[in-house]
């Protein structure tokens, strides 16, 4: 599941935990465990500086990798948070294309902006449009092209029955 921050994909996550599907995070899995080992504070920024450090050194795929190593294994699960098309493009390659079925979520600046700041997280609480506007041209190129391969998207602008529908369709077809 990709989407910009705010969009709901740790909504829809809950949704689908509540379904009793396994879900695990790039940011709650991965990148939090290793600024908490190194003592570094868990927000935003800081989340997204190691990934991209862990990714320049490693390669995009790297979190996938990582993240592969704590699902254990399971006939169905979510993955929630993907920014780079080569971190779904590794689970593509190791269970195979017709098994990774991609969801990205999209919304209106309006909608995002309410959102992040009601979550309260530090380094959103204090969001702008300016801020989500550079958040957005860092992560936006890479989320496009997640877009373009994606199987269904998800705009969550406003949560309606057609939502519901979508969402009710991604299940079916897992």
């Amino acid at each position: 599941m990709s989407g910009l921050p705010g969009t709901g994909k740790s909504t829809l996550a809950e949704d689908f935990r509540c379904l009793k599907l396994p879900v695990k995070t790039y940011s709650i899995d991965v990148i939090d465990p290793l600024l908490h080992s190194e003592g570094i504070e868990i927000n935003r920024n800081d989340e997204m500086e190691m990934s991209n450090k862990l990714r320049k050194k490693y390669g995009n795929h790297i979190l996938s990798e990582l993240l592969d190593k704590k699902i254990g294994w399971h006939r169905s699960f979510v993955i929630d948070g993907a920014r780079k098309f080569e971190e779904i493009k590794y689970f593509q390659e190791k269970y195979g294309e017709e098994c990774v079925y991609s969801i990205v979520l999209k919304s209106s600046y309006k909608t995002r902006m309410e959102r992040m700041k009601k979550r309260g997280i530090k380094g959103e609480v204090e969001m702008n449009y300016k801020k989500l506007r550079g958040m957005d041209s860092r992560e936006g190129r890479d989320i496009s092209r997640i877009s373009r391969n994606a199987d269904l998207i998800i705009n969550t602008s406003r949560v309606t029955n057609d939502f519901y529908s979508n969402i009710a369709r991604a299940l079916y077809e897992l």
